[in-house]
């Protein structure tokens, strides 16, 4: 899932604004989930190190791709000689005293057929690999993030909803206590109700706790103020059907050609491949090596002749520990061998993920049906024991046990909808679907 800069520079802005407008209080802003989603994409610190990764793949690539280009020479140099020399012939030369001066420029090639080829394209498959892999770690990357958001989420609804029925609570205490004063209730039951009230506040006080936890790591996911406090717009008790979560079951054959990370390892295997032709065709491959070069060549400034030079050869390497011990294609064989099982560690691994989220959603879906339908049959009872209350048809305690069991369906169902919605998204990113 991909937004546009122009929202992402709205919602920069809005930092700024609700930063400079909170003065010494506490900064506050406005989420919802794409929001952080489109935040999380451009700031979290994994997203970031991804895109660094990538830059250093094509930095890695651009590096093996200059093994054909020659090296060019330009300068001058100056050569004494003091005392004895021999010459070509064997023959010496006793109390030489000579110099030589030369300025000009030169290029040498040396084209590496063995190696060369094979760098840049395990190079260039381990680019395309870092990729693959970046796009599967930017997701898990996004998927704590929706996690977090939904963790805030479901402890603000139920601190709004607890508040509620806290109010409430309050509410039938003080009735009882009325009751009690002209003698039509127990003491007890006063008491009890009392309890209630004080159960719910402290339910209150640890749902604003959870809150205030899932609000320091949704802002250090996003890399932001941790002093900064949410305010989420998107209601948790909405429960939604993600795209792309309802295909059959994965097989581990197309799961490998849905999941990034799993089509990375592949590459990665290519790469290894790639690299064990050094050790097998790459023998056969020459070296070349050509170098020319002109100058102005001489005794010291003056006098000085053109002179003019090119070197070619031609070179095949035959090395002997590679036919008696082929200890470089054990070593590359040793990697592929271990790249394989781990691709395939990988593969059972994703498959069971995939599994796992797949029944994890369809139990979500049930458990957030009995949630709706205890909820709303719980609300109803509070409500109707609160009629009956106020005309003094129904016992005390059937109230609070109404308002008991209300209060944890409501919860419940919150909790319910928030992880069937956060499930989606692991189930997604599971079959190598984009956040």
């Amino acid at each position: 899932m991909r937004y546009g800069p122009f929202n992402l520079s709205l919602f920069a802005l809005s930092i700024v604004l609700c930063t400079a407008t909170a003065d010494a209080q506490q900064p506050e802003l406005t989420i919802d989930l794409a929001t952080a989603l489109e935040f999380g994409g451009a700031r979290n610190l994994t997203v970031q190190e991804q895109r660094a990764l990538q830059d250093a793949a094509e930095a890695d690539l651009a590096k093996a791709s200059e093994w054909w280009l020659p090296e060019l020479s330009v300068g001058t140099s100056i050569n004494t000689l003091n005392g004895t020399a021999m010459n070509a012939d064997g023959r010496f030369f006793l109390d030489v005293d000579r110099q030589n001066f030369s300025a000009g420029g030169g290029v040498l090639a040396s084209w590496d057929f063995r190696n060369g080829p094979a760098d840049v394209k395990a190079a260039r498959l381990r680019g395309a690999a870092q990729e693959l892999a970046g796009k599967q770690n930017r997701n898990e990357a996004l998927l704590a993030v929706v996690q977090t958001y939904y963790a805030l989420a479901t402890a603000d609804a139920e601190t709004r909803a607890l508040e509620h029925l806290s109010k409430l609570a309050d509410s039938v205490a003080m009735q009882l206590g009325l009751l009690v004063e002209i003698g039509s209730a127990y003491t007890s039951d006063h008491l009890l109700a009392r309890s209630n009230h004080a159960q719910l506040r402290i339910r209150v006080q640890r749902s604003r706790s959870d809150r205030a936890e899932a609000s320091a790591r949704l802002a250090a996911l996003l890399d932001l103020d941790p002093l900064i406090r949410f305010t989420v717009t998107d209601t948790v008790l909405a429960p939604i059907d993600l795209p792309g979560t309802d295909q059959p079951a994965a097989v581990s054959d197309s799961l490998q050609l849905m999941r990034p990370d799993l089509m990375a390892m592949r590459l990665e295997l290519d790469a290894l491949s790639a690299e064990r032709k050094r050790t097998t065709t790459g023998l056969l491959m020459p070296q070349l090596r050509v170098g020319a070069g002109y100058s102005a060549f001489g005794d010291v400034f003056q006098p000085l002749w053109p002179t003019g030079e090119v070197n070619a050869a031609l070179l095949w390497r035959i090395p002997l520990g590679r036919i008696f011990q082929a200890g470089d294609l054990k070593q590359a064989n040793a990697r592929l061998e271990l790249q394989q099982l781990s691709l395939r560690r990988s593969v059972a691994i994703a498959s069971a993920d995939v599994e796992a989220a797949r029944q994890q959603v369809e139990i979500a879906r049930v458990r957030l049906e009995l949630a709706r339908a205890g909820a709303s049959d719980a609300e109803e009872a509070f409500a109707q024991t609160m009629t009956r209350q106020r005309l003094g048809l129904v016992r005390p305690m059937e109230t609070l046990q109404a308002q008991e069991t209300a209060a944890e369906m409501l919860v419940e169902r919150i909790r319910a909808t928030a992880e069937l919605n956060a499930l989606q998204y692991r189930l997604k990113v599971a079959l190598g679907g984009e956040l």
